[in-house]
């Protein structure tokens, strides 16, 4: 984690990097399922050209070719499941490594460096907050989650009041 309470970022800045082994070995792990159905494709298309051939010279009975079009479907299948848990690995792996989304200040540090934290991807709560960051003076409403931080106020900034009794009341000041 390079940075800390205070630090000003640029977008694209690393603000944390996840220890990326685990997510790593099931990409591996993934991507070489992939090749296997990949490879898998190949061979019951082929299987699927040979019986259809046979079939329509009466060497092989229905059951046969129905069994070799059944492969190929079923190949069909993994491939697409395959392509699918990579794609979710890649996302996970790309989580590992934490970036700013905008140039701004940091405001908050909700993480500290060896706790456990869960991704948005892999969890129902949208994931653990690393940071938040205040925005900056260029680009006020690139808060990253702070609606009250827009910008910082000055002396001949107008701002509006409400209490918290009376809701429907605005009272601006000058």
């Amino acid at each position: 984690m390079p940075v800390a309470i205070g630090s000003v970022v640029k977008a694209g800045d690393l603000l944390a990097q996840i220890d990326p082994l685990t997510v790593l070995n099931q990409y591996n792990q993934l991507l070489a399922a992939l090749q296997a159905a990949q490879a898998n494709v190949a061979i019951t298309s082929a299987q699927k050209k040979r019986a259809d051939e046979l079939f329509s010279r009466e060497v092989i009975v229905a059951a046969d070719n129905e069994s070799a079009e059944l492969g190929a479907a079923n190949a069909q299948a993994g491939l697409a499941k395959a392509r699918a848990d990579l794609q979710i690995a890649k996302q996970a792996l790309d989580d590992a490594t934490v970036r700013a989304p905008s140039a701004g200040t940091i405001v908050e540090q909700d993480a500290t460096q060896g706790m456990v934290i869960s991704s948005a991807t892999s969890s129902a709560s949208g994931g653990t907050t690393l940071f938040q960051d205040g925005g900056s003076e260029s680009n006020p409403d690139a808060s990253a989650g702070r609606r009250d931080r827009r910008r910082q106020p000055h002396p001949d900034m107008p701002a509006s009041v409400t209490v918290d009794a009376f809701p429907t009341v605005r009272s601006r000041v000058t």
